[in-house]
């Protein structure tokens, strides 16, 4: 299942999120064919993913962690290394640790696994 992320226009005409699934019968290449059709118009460009979306929630607040971060860069993720100012990994430091902590737990379980 995947889906399509795209901002409703002011007109109305199109946009919107919907999910859909690829046909079983398509072997690849230009046009994709869909299983089913789509329920709204989208523009040419819409954004497209097979991500769920609790992963793209958790993208974007650990984007924000990161922005509000705090020079602790003698802490983790990367202690002794080139790399910070780094946000802090807990709630008890930093205004942002909170938003890593749960965007780290959610990525966690998507992460891949080596059997």
């Amino acid at each position: 299942m995947a889906r399509i992320w795209e901002p409703v226009n002011a007109g109305g005409t199109s946009g919107g999120e919907e999910a859909f699934q690829v046909s079983p019968s398509w072997t690849g290449g230009n046009p994709v064919t869909l299983a089913a059709p789509l329920a709204n118009n989208h523009a040419a460009g819409a954004g497209v993913s097979e991500l769920p979306p609790e992963v793209h929630q958790a993208i974007i607040a650990l984007a924000v962690g990161l922005l509000c971060r705090e020079d602790v860069s003698n802490e983790e993720p990367y202690r002794g290394t080139p790399f910070g100012p780094t946000v802090r990994q807990s709630k008890r430091g930093g205004k942002a640790g909170g938003l890593v902590d749960h965007a780290s737990q959610v990525l966690r379980r998507y992460r891949p696994r080596v059997h």
